[in-house]
């Protein structure tokens, strides 16, 4: 079953001028019909599933800028988060998530920085701790330490202090893409 009426299902003439964008009264009137619209989409049928490849951005809305699946919390060298964005626009950094502690997280600590070895700017402190994260479905926004915009391909996550035992977690950044 299609999500799409057929043109039967329009009876009065108005109902006809939208379908088919009859033009002068029509509410759909942009050069193309609706047949024309209709025949290049994808019906997705009731009960289907719609894909959608690659993450979708856009610029002046909140959105997931870049994660770190996994993010190893014994190490307390860099692990890189990878930032998603068209070509080299800027963006402003709004949230910084953490959730899925494979464990909890009693003595980790450390930050999020603009460049490898806690270099560039903290954009969350070395002292950030994550002891709130006791469980995989606890979450925890992180303090940002600074209100800044970045160009930056990665950010850099990297614990002052390591858990002490083997732990994992996963780190979601958020922000708002800025208009050329």
């Amino acid at each position: 079953m299609s999500m799409f009426f057929g043109k039967d299902k329009f009876t009065t003439r108005r109902q006809k001028n939208l379908f088919k964008g009859g033009g002068g009264n029509s509410n759909y009137d942009y050069g193309k019909t609706i047949y024309q619209d209709l025949a290049e989409t994808t019906p997705v049928s009731l009960g289907g599933t719609l894909a959608v490849t690659g993450q979708v951005i856009g610029t002046g809305m909140n959105q997931l800028l870049g994660k770190l699946i996994g993010a190893n919390m014994n190490v307390t060298t860099d692990q890189a988060i990878p930032i998603t964005r068209i070509g080299s626009q800027k963006y402003l950094i709004t949230k910084i998530f953490v959730t899925n502690a494979s464990t909890s997280l009693t003595n980790a600590d450390g930050g999020i920085y603009t460049a490898t070895s806690k270099g560039g700017t903290a954009i969350v402190a070395a002292a950030q701790v994550y002891t709130a994260l006791t469980s995989a479905t606890v979450g925890l926004d992180l303090t940002l330490a600074v209100n800044n915009t970045y160009v930056l391909d990665n950010l850099y996550f990297s614990l002052t202090g390591a858990q002490g035992g083997a732990a994992t977690a996963d780190i979601y950044v958020f922000g708002i893409v800025l208009p050329a």
